[in-house]
């Protein structure tokens, strides 16, 4: 190098760039000593709505810099940042995570937001009163709405005293309501043999020993009762006309009979009407 001032700079990615001024001497060695390059960094304010929410902040590059993961809470400014790309994670319970991905400029402040954006459920019952659950959690009782509930499937449990229980299911969608709606079946009530899942089963019966009977008596007799849902038996009746002695004595005889209940659908015992043939033994 010829003799005089020459001027130096220093650039490295991530870094602040260097300048410095070094004069060169005939027949020496000029060495301006180390030079210490300082860090260029820039800062990010995070928010959401709504606020609260936990988040962490990571370069994109994560092995070039793993110790510059930082954590915290919206809203907030996280300062002394390497300039670079970033990956800001939001975590709110119950709800799928976001993302936002930011360049960090020198000196600059960069903005991360996120908007959790939920639907509203309303939902009702007939009868009123209902207990609304998820996940065994309650939730109130119906009429009940639902604000802020995070998009997708969803399902709900009602309750009530006497009632066999319905689940309700719909997906939420952002900025958008879900109505559910529907009707518990009361325990109580008489059903048909296609509502069961599984029909009542007799457990104790006896044969229809009754003794002198006409001649004009069927050899079976077409018979109806409820099965209530403790297995006993009410409202037995014979539907083909007999003699009426015959009538009573296979009425109160099979009055006797015990059966195991019929199941519904949704697994509960439950009253239901059935019809059979029975058979006559004459004495």
């Amino acid at each position: 190098l010829s003799p005089g001032p020459y001027r130096v700079t220093f650039t490295l990615a991530g870094y602040m760039p260097h300048e410095l001024t070094a004069d060169v001497t005939g027949a020496q060695l000029t060495n301006p000593g180390v030079v210490q390059l300082a860090r260029a960094t820039g800062a990010a304010a995070v928010s959401s709505q709504p606020t609260g929410i936990d988040f962490s902040i990571s370069p994109v590059d994560t092995a070039a810099a793993p110790a510059s993961d930082r954590r915290g809470r919206t809203p907030a400014r996280i300062e002394d940042l390497a300039t670079g790309d970033y990956i800001v994670r939001f975590a709110r319970p119950g709800w799928p995570e976001q993302t936002e991905q930011i360049t960090v400029v020198q000196g600059k402040v960069t903005p991360a937001a996120t908007t959790y954006r939920g639907g509203t459920v309303t939902v009702r019952s007939e009868p009123l009163g209902a207990t609304v659950r998820q996940n065994g959690l309650v939730l109130g009782v119906t009429p009940l709405t639902l604000l802020d509930v995070p998009p997708g499937e969803v399902e709900y449990e009602l309750g009530h005293d006497g009632h066999e229980p319905l689940k309700l299911v719909g997906r939420v969608e952002a900025d958008r309501e879900l109505p559910l709606a529907g009707r518990l079946l009361d325990l109580d009530r008489l059903v048909s043999e296609s509502e069961l899942r599984i029909p009542p089963r007799p457990y104790l019966t006896t044969p229809l020993d009754l003794g002198r009977i006409p001649r004009s008596t069927p050899e079976y007799l077409k018979v109806s009762f409820v099965v209530l849902r403790d297995g006993t038996l009410y409202d037995v009746a014979i539907l083909d006309k007999v003699d009426r002695r015959v009538e009573q004595r296979a009425t109160e005889a099979i009055a006797k009979w015990k059966y195991y209940p019929g199941v519904s659908q949704a697994g509960f015992p439950v009253n239901v009407r059935i019809n059979i043939p029975v058979k006559v033994r004459g004495g």
